[in-house]
């Protein structure tokens, strides 16, 4: 995938949203940076829907083992770090 994403923090409460928005295109190849085109078809479609599952799943899975990590054995809504 080439292109751009933007990553901002929002405090809420005693803790934070972590907002995170990404443009991409998918590439020819994974050892190629060429943007390819996909067929405004619905198998296109399709294979761009997976393409976003894919990648926002393994964003979620990140971020999540990063909060745990962060906030191990902290009680929520405490206030304490």
């Amino acid at each position: 995938m080439v292109g751009s994403a933007e990553i901002w923090v929002e405090p809420f409460g005693d803790g934070a949203i972590l907002h995170y928005y990404l443009r991409g295109d998918p590439t020819v190849s994974e050892a190629d940076a060429t943007a390819r085109t996909m067929t405004d078809s619905p198998r296109g479609r399709r294979a761009a829907d997976r393409l976003r599952r894919r990648h926002a799943l393994r964003w979620k899975q990140n971020v999540w083992a990063l909060k745990v990590e962060l906030e191990e054995g902290r009680p929520p809504g405490s206030g304490e770090w």
